[in-house]
């Protein structure tokens, strides 16, 4: 048997005897990994029958895994019945008589003319059936012919491209064995119109309003088909591409354990702040967004989605076991990496991102509703998830606007020349005895010329008495003309 191409359809026969079944399964056999070979993408199709002809159609969600295909005897005659229905106005007719139609796509652009392939064949006539038929199909790859349109920069998110109103796409024609002279295109819309030649396309979505009547987006299909002559007989193959036309578009796709970098300054899931610098958590997903910024009420939906999503998203923080809420209102100061307020977290200590001592979270959920992206409020099954981890990465850095904290007697009498720093919390002043007791250095009044020191609405305390080999009594000695102290 030949795999004619690198797309193709097989026709898989099954005995009466087998013809009915629990379960039906198509995979990739380990050959199809092996250089040279590729692995098969399948999609579900069918033989339809009408006054015209004999025709295949392809359905692609129909029982399709990661690495093929499964479905019941019962999913596939339910299938074949709704078929049925929906074609008799059509005066055509589609029917089960043990044939199972696969379409495949062969995904390695470098497959070689005549390497071995294989499909892995299981056929279950009861659940869990203990003996079950298993047949492996050694094929080869015969580079055959096909034409298709694909977007440059733009992926397909379960079978459809998502586009944006009043936004213009550039696509490539993808061809082998068809010259362009071939190729037609058939779109059933006037809100899309498909410009180009020589390979390069431009597909353009009409500004005009659309009436969504409640669905996800405006669907519309582009079918590119390619005829030739070969051998006398006419080859026709056929490509279909679904779209979704949106007000706009938002540009992200959950995937487990990829951390999209999807808040303010976040990068590679760090972010790099100054300690005791305050940092807001916001949302950043303007960038994931695509739309047409001189349509008004597009640019108003934009604003408003995501503001719901930036004032209704969870934000969490995870310091080893314990898991802490940040919200708004209100205020944690029970930990010893950093404080926050509502959303502004301020970090108290240096810290390398790499410890894995604490990080941060960030979760909400979105639905595709009338053309548009609405926050959703509870995790429905339609609900899309948005989620990422991060966490912070907190270097010294001395300025005005990002001084270094204190926070113990240590760190008050240890401040270095021109630098600046604030309290972060009240700071005791151990007395003469206490000192000596306990090997520390003794309080004396500072001198070091210090760029500023913000007291931070907290205090220096005095209790006890103190020994000082100077006149000049107080936290400085001398304090230099330019230094700012505020409280």
């Amino acid at each position: 048997m030949k795999l004619l191409g690198r797309t193709g359809l097989l026709e898989i026969s099954l005995n009466p005897v087998e013809a009915v079944f629990e379960t039906f399964t198509i995979t990739n056999n380990a050959k199809n990994s092996a250089p040279g070979a590729g692995l098969a993408n399948f999609i579900f199709a069918y033989e339809k029958v009408s006054g015209t002809g004999v025709t295949y159609e392809t359905i692609s969600d129909f029982g399709s895994f990661e690495n093929g295909i499964s479905f019941t005897y019962k999913e596939l005659t339910d299938l074949y019945a709704k078929l049925s229905a929906q074609m008799l106005q059509d005066n055509a007719f589609v029917t089960y008589k043990g044939k199972i139609y696969i379409s495949y796509y062969m995904i390695a652009s470098n497959v070689q003319d005549g390497t071995p392939v294989a499909f892995d064949i299981t056929v279950e006539h009861s659940k869990n059936d203990p003996d079950p038929l298993v047949t492996t199909k050694e094929l080869t790859i015969k580079v055959g012919s096909y034409a298709r349109l694909v977007f440059d920069d733009k992926e397909m998110i379960g079978d459809a491209y998502y586009v944006a109103r009043g936004v213009s796409y550039n696509l490539t024609l993808e061809m082998f064995g068809f010259l362009e002279s071939d190729v037609s295109f058939s779109i059933q819309s006037k809100f899309i119109s498909l410009t180009g030649g020589n390979g390069k396309y431009v597909l353009t979505v009409s500004q005009e309003p659309i009436e969504y009547a409640g669905n996800d987006g405006y669907e519309v299909e582009i079918v590119t088909v390619a005829r030739k002559i070969v051998d006398n007989q006419q080859l026709v193959i056929e490509n279909t591409m679904k779209l979704y036309i949106m007000e706009y578009v938002f540009n992200y796709n959950y995937d487990e354990g990829i951390n999209e970098d999807i808040v303010r300054s976040m990068h590679n899931g760090v972010i790099s702040v100054a300690v005791g610098e305050p940092f807001t958590l916001e949302l950043a997903i303007n960038s994931y967004l695509e739309y047409n910024p001189n349509i008004p009420s597009v640019v108003r939906a934009v604003s408003e989605f995501v503001s719901s999503m930036t004032n209704s998203v969870n934000w969490r923080a995870y310091i080893l076991d314990e898991t802490i809420n940040i919200e708004r209102g209100r205020v944690v100061r029970d930990n010893a990496y950093f404080y926050s307020d509502g959303l502004v977290v301020t970090p108290i200590r240096i810290y390398d991102h790499t410890s894995n001592i604490y990080h941060f979270s960030v979760e909400g959920r979105y639905v595709i509703r009338d053309g548009g992206y609405q926050f959703a409020t509870s995790a429905t099954q339609f609900a899309n998830r948005i989620y990422t981890e991060f966490s912070f990465d907190v270097h010294n850095q001395s300025t005005h606007d990002s001084p270094i904290p204190v926070e113990s007697y240590e760190d008050l009498i240890g401040m270095e020349q021109d630098q600046w720093y604030i309290l972060l919390r009240n700071i005791e002043i151990p007395d003469y005895a206490y000192t000596q007791a306990h090997q520390m250095e003794a309080f004396r009044p500072l001198t070091t010329a210090i760029a500023g020191l913000d007291g931070n609405n907290y205090q220096i305390i005095y209790s006890g008495e103190y020994v000082f080999d100077t006149p000049k009594v107080g936290l400085f000695e001398t304090v230099n003309e330019q230094t700012i102290l505020q409280n």
